[in-house]
């Protein structure tokens, strides 16, 4: 996904305005918490977490049409 979805166009502007995007590599040390904390069970795992860190919407992978209809999604709490 890292390099065949998130560049894509029509992900980016899916992105662009609504989203601000994290990258968390769960191989490097210091972010094991934060997995545990979103229960990262298998990678990829991609969230929508509002500002209060509550996930709204969570998924795995996704192809580019797949990522766009995950991202328009109204985000609710889950």
């Amino acid at each position: 996904m890292k390099h065949e979805v998130w560049p894509q166009p029509e992900v980016q502007e899916a992105i662009v305005g609504n989203y601000i995007p994290v990258l968390l590599d769960v191989d490097l040390t210091g972010s094991a918490e934060a997995a545990r904390r979103y229960g990262v069970s298998s990678i990829p795992a991609v969230f929508v977490v509002n500002g209060e860190g509550d996930v709204l919407r969570a998924g795995s992978f996704k192809n580019k049409a797949q990522m766009r209809e995950f991202l328009k999604t109204p985000a609710t709490a889950r």
